[in-house]
């Protein structure tokens, strides 16, 4: 039982290590452990209450590479706004919306009639059984409940509402999002809450006739939902960052060859670049990247000092640059061009533009250009490799 614990424990820690709100998860399971330690104090919930300190060392370790590396231990994640209430809590309710009933355009058809139809039917059912004394009071479930605490039913729950509330209080106070992939992480966690209140709805009409009525009002509920999120199958998806980018590598630079042969050529798998729209960057070239993020996400501007100082402090050889035209006619690179404003860093920051529309500032020279993509170097003579 308590090597399943550390196992648990264990992966509620790596949580944080593939995304930050997994540090919520890892509140919810340490206040679950100091919970049932105060409900039931006994030796074991007291070794569970020790064992529950693994993730907390797990997720230490994460915030400690961050303090190393960038200063922070929150990795640089250190913009701080403050969003109105009312807009949060509409997008909140929206993205809770999108999350069960797909992230295509809300309509009405078959399958919202089918939801709508279950639900409401199996609401009528659960009024009628109370009202006629066949289920017992919510006051009677939660106090029953609370004496003796189901632990699935507990740690399931701590999960959800630790998750959410600090996922809203996140919403008011960093620059995330609501999209509903943040929620999805705690989706199976609501289909199991939802299971656990039917399980024990359902034990009080044991092979009765509400308790027919009420499965078929849930089944005609399930339908409708699986055919809702169904619909989402043959959506188009947003192409990757990276997809958007490789166009712009494939158009030659001055010696007539791709600019991704270039830096295939003369930028080291183990050397660290910078660049404009990082993350794209980063994952075409595959190389080690330092991201020049947005004004939107971080208080830093990209003028000529801090683009050497943080070259410098990383050791980064080559900043990448882009300059594409928005009237680009090459359908591909169009693509692009609706991204190029901010991302790229060509309106927030003066270096920048300069940087691809002139002579390089600042010591920098061209190492190598294509008509949209423009390679600096720091010193040294200048490439022959432009177009």
């Amino acid at each position: 039982m308590i090597a399943r614990a550390v196992i648990a424990y264990s992966v509620a820690g790596l949580a944080c290590w593939i995304r930050y709100a997994g540090l919520f998860l890892i509140a919810a399971v340490v206040g679950y452990a100091l919970l049932l330690w105060i409900l039931q104090r006994n030796r074991l919930r007291t070794i569970f209450l020790l064992t529950a300190l693994i993730p907390v060392a797990l997720a230490g370790g994460v915030m400690l590479r961050n303090l190393v590396i960038v200063g922070t231990w929150r990795g640089g994640n250190d913009m701080t706004v403050h969003h109105p209430l009312k807009r949060v809590m509409a997008e909140y309710a929206r993205a809770q919306l999108h999350l069960f009933f797909g992230e295509h355009p809300i309509t009405f058809g078959v399958w919202q009639i089918l939801v709508l139809a279950g639900g409401l039917g199996a609401a009528v059912v659960l009024i009628a059984g109370v009202r006629k004394g066949g289920l017992p009071s919510t006051s009677w479930l939660w106090t029953g409940w609370w004496r003796k605490p189901d632990a699935a039913e507990l740690l399931v729950g701590l999960c959800v509402l630790v998750y959410s509330v600090s996922m809203f209080y996140a919403g008011l106070r960093t620059v995330i999002t609501f999209g509903v992939r943040m929620f999805l992480p705690i989706l199976p966690l609501y289909l199991l809450l939802l299971g656990m209140g039917i399980n024990r709805l359902t034990a009080c009409w044991p092979a009765s006739a509400q308790s027919a009525w009420l499965k078929a009002g849930l089944l005609l509920v399930i339908v409708g939902y699986v055919g809702l999120n169904a619909h989402d199958l043959h959506r188009p998806f947003a192409p990757p960052r990276h997809e958007i980018l490789a166009p712009l590598y494939a158009k030659s630079a001055a010696d007539g060859q791709p600019l991704l042969k270039w830096v295939e050529s003369n930028i080291n798998a183990g050397d660290t670049i910078m660049a404009a729209d990082g993350q794209g960057t980063g994952y075409l070239l595959n190389r080690r990247t330092i991201g020049m993020v947005t004004a939107s996400y971080s208080p830093v501007r990209w003028e000529c000092d801090e683009v050497k100082n943080q070259m410098k402090r990383f050791g980064a050889s080559y900043l990448i640059l882009y300059k594409l035209s928005p009237m680009d006619e090459d359908p591909e690179v169009s693509r692009a061009s609706r991204i190029s404003n901010e991302s790229w860093l060509l309106t927030e920051s003066h270096f920048v533009a300069t940087a691809v529309s002139q002579r390089p500032p600042c010591g920098f020279v061209i190492a190598a250009e294509n008509s949209s993509v423009r390679i600096l170097k720091i010193g040294g003579a200048e490439s022959a490799s432009r177009n």
